[in-house]
């Protein structure tokens, strides 16, 4: 596993990308790898403003699909020179359409 490559090779480390976690797998990697790792969400008061990276009910990922959220996505940080103080979204607003020849 990744984060136990990491927990091993660096004393700071942040890991970061699309987990594909559902809600039932929540916390398990928390205490992977030896523990230690946080949640960057949690760790900054899982504001429920930026739960769910995945958000078909704001963003239109796809025509005619069905509605639903998901925090498929995740940060996680571990490591003593580490803290988190902010978690947020960038690049969650559409993008213009452009024509291409």
């Amino acid at each position: 596993m990744l984060m136990d490559i990491l927990s091993q090779q660096a004393d700071n480390c942040i890991h970061l990308g699309d987990f594909n976690m559902r809600a039932a797998e929540d916390g398990g990697i928390e205490n992977s790898s030896g523990g230690g790792w946080i949640d960057a969400w949690k760790e900054t008061g899982s504001n429920s403003e930026v739960k769910f990276p995945w958000n078909s009910f704001v963003n239109t990922y796809h025509d005619g699909g069905f509605k639903f959220r998901a925090r498929f996505d995740r940060c996680y940080a571990r490591g003593t020179s580490l803290s988190v103080k902010q978690f947020g979204f960038m690049g969650n607003q559409p993008v213009e359409k452009k024509e291409t020849i």
